[in-house]
């Protein structure tokens, strides 16, 4: 494995950040509901905007799901607010109010008002380094697959909030400082149509404007982004990772920003793959992996149906400004139960996986010469309320979703407690 800078894991905390639009669900109107406090004075600063009945609009995607956000804006102590609503007369107008909290309550800013009907997603990026967030809410458009952008602008010293329009269509978008000069950009990323191709774009911020600072052509056999990461891939590169479906595969795609262009890098692991593996920190050594999926190398006469899958992690390192990847980790695993296990040196490129026909028994064993050998290692899901089920020779790893998660070492020579529970991963784990 590469060695890797300490100080990074607290600067990838700070950068991380989550993409919007990955999940094509809509929303419906809902009725207010009772509330209390700030949101309740909230509340009534939209009854007397809409001037009538309403009903709250709620983001489909991303962090903010709820119609009245509140957050604070200018790290002032004192949270701001967000909410959408639509009138319950036939006008397709959906609004959005900007709030502040004052010292006579709760004023608005800004009531912005649009003809789209769905809100896709709303994230805060301090683009232009003033210390303040500023507000970026996507609307869904009446092309299906494409939203709209626009950003706004709180000023905290008059109360007041503007809108800026960007006229930039998007599939998915995310934020990060991707040339790591101090303040966010955005990131647009649009799938192929009939009308568009489907690209990235990098927005910048300059000059009291935001623009169009590089774009790059995407894979335009993508037909739906599974999973979007702004992260660190290595010491020297922070990128979006996309993790996007074709009609019957998955692939991934790494988007960097080269001092002035963006740029696609290659990987061996953005070949295609038939299962819905997302790229990760597996080693939690703050870095994004790409996995690579292959089965298990088998013995001579074995069964290639009991082969277990073989999922190759890929690390990636600078080299003459470009991005290089490499195989960085090795690991054997489960996809109908959501596990795998990160091989450590002493088996790698020497060992062959088999599971039971029930896919609950996942085996090691030794392999040379094309020969298997001693077993070394098996874990097995048992169902967490059928305890009589459970072989006393198995030891707990994890409970999750009524499943235990089992093992039971064969070889002890060769490894050890310790390093089973710090190699086993469940990867749907924390997944919402």
């Amino acid at each position: 494995m590469k060695l890797k800078l300490s100080f990074i894991l607290a600067l990838i905390t700070a950068l991380i950040f989550t993409g919007c639009s990955l999940s094509p669900n809509g929303s419906d109107l809902l009725h207010p509901p009772k509330t209390t406090g700030n949101e309740a004075e909230i509340e009534q600063l939209i009854e007397s905007t809409a001037k009538g009945s309403y009903m709250l609009k709620y983001p489909n995607n991303g962090d903010y799901r709820s119609a009245i956000i509140t957050k604070d804006f200018d790290n002032d102590g004192k949270d701001e607010a967000i909410a959408f609503y639509r009138t319950t007369d036939n006008e397709p107008v959906t609004n959005m109010l900007i709030m502040s909290d004052t010292k006579k309550g709760f004023k608005t800013c800004l009531n912005y008002e649009t003809q789209y009907t769905d809100i896709d997603c709303v994230q805060f990026a301090d683009y232009d380094f003033d210390g303040i967030d500023e507000i970026l809410v996507g609307f869904v458009t009446y092309t299906s697959g494409i939203n709209e952008l626009v950003a706004f602008d709180y000023n905290a010293e008059n109360d007041t909030a503007k809108a800026v329009e960007l006229t930039s269509h998007y599939s998915s978008f995310t934020t990060g400082d991707y040339d790591f000069d101090g303040s966010m950009e955005i990131m647009l990323l649009t799938l192929s149509s009939a009308d568009t191709k489907a690209k990235a774009t990098l927005i910048d911020y300059d000059k009291n404007q935001l623009y169009i600072q590089s774009s790059c052509n995407m894979d335009g056999n993508v037909t739906r982004f599974e999973n979007i990461q702004s992260a660190l891939i290595n010491t020297d590169t922070y990128g979006v990772i996309v993790d996007g479906f074709t009609s019957d595969s998955y692939n991934s795609q790494v988007i960097v920003f080269n001092e002035t262009e963006l740029q696609i890098e290659v990987c061996k692991a953005t070949a295609e793959r038939t299962q819905p593996m997302k790229s990760r920190d597996i080693d939690d050594d703050g870095f994004i992996e790409i996995p690579e999926i292959s089965s298990s190398p088998m013995a001579k006469k074995a069964d290639p149906q009991s082969a277990a899958p073989m999922i190759t992690w890929y690390g990636s390192v600078r080299e003459n400004n470009s991005t290089a990847f490499l195989p960085e980790i090795y690991s054997f695993g489960s996809f109908e139960y959501s596990y795998g296990f990160m091989l450590p040196d002493n088996l790698v490129n020497n060992t062959t996986a088999v599971t039971s026909a029930d896919n609950k028994t996942l085996s090691i064993y030794h392999l040379k010469n094309n020969r298997q050998g001693k077993l070394i290692l098996t874990f097995k899901v048992f169902d967490a309320n059928n305890s009589p089920e459970r072989d006393s020779s198995f030891t707990l790893l994890e409970s999750m979703d009524g499943l235990d998660y089992c093992y039971s070492i064969s070889d002890s020579g060769i490894i050890g407690d310790d390093t089973v529970k710090a190699n086993f991963t469940l990867y749907n784990k924390g997944v919402q």
